[in-house]
């Protein structure tokens, strides 16, 4: 029985020190648990701000590619316009030079026009003066005209006396 006594107190001081070193255990286990736990934790945070800086530069970037789409669309706009404008500054162009000969054209016609006024203009005066001409000649010869029809009955008369 002492026999037994001692392998119980043997068996009890092994179960004791096998139930020592699993509370160590255990407490260490926990240990590792909370300080990875707290890892975990802290990378928990760092990863959730991490996604909200991805995030934030996801929606920067989308507002910068945005942005380069208007600012692609503004230089396409006004890319156009530019050729629209040159195409109307051509068409200016043509139309100016084209205005410019029809201009030279009227003007040499007009020249022609005023040479031929002015020479019509001459004839014109040189028959309005041969026709005041011709007018005071008509006049002289009514008046001698008349003279005539007058003096005749005056020499009829004087004759016949």
């Amino acid at each position: 029985m002492r026999e037994l006594r001692l392998k119980l107190q043997h068996s009890e001081a092994k179960r004791q020190e096998i139930e020592r070193r699993a509370a160590q255990q255990v407490l260490a286990m926990h240990g590792r648990l909370d300080a990875a736990q707290k890892l975990c934790v802290e990378r928990l945070s760092q990863k959730q701000m991490l996604e909200s800086e991805l995030e934030a530069l996801r929606k920067e970037h989308a507002e910068e590619v945005q942005e380069r789409q208007r600012a692609s669309a503004d230089a396409q706009k006004a890319w156009t316009d530019l050729r629209r404008a040159n195409a109307e500054l051509a068409n200016t162009t043509s139309e100016l030079a084209t205005s410019k000969a029809t201009a030279a054209v009227l003007q040499r016609e007009k020249a022609a026009a005023e040479k031929a006024y002015a020479s019509e203009k001459a004839a014109r005066d040189a028959i309005d003066d041969e026709l005041q001409k011709c007018r005071s000649l008509i006049r002289e010869l009514r008046a001698r005209d008349d003279m005539r029809t007058s003096i005749r009955p005056r020499i009829a008369e004087q004759t016949a006396l």
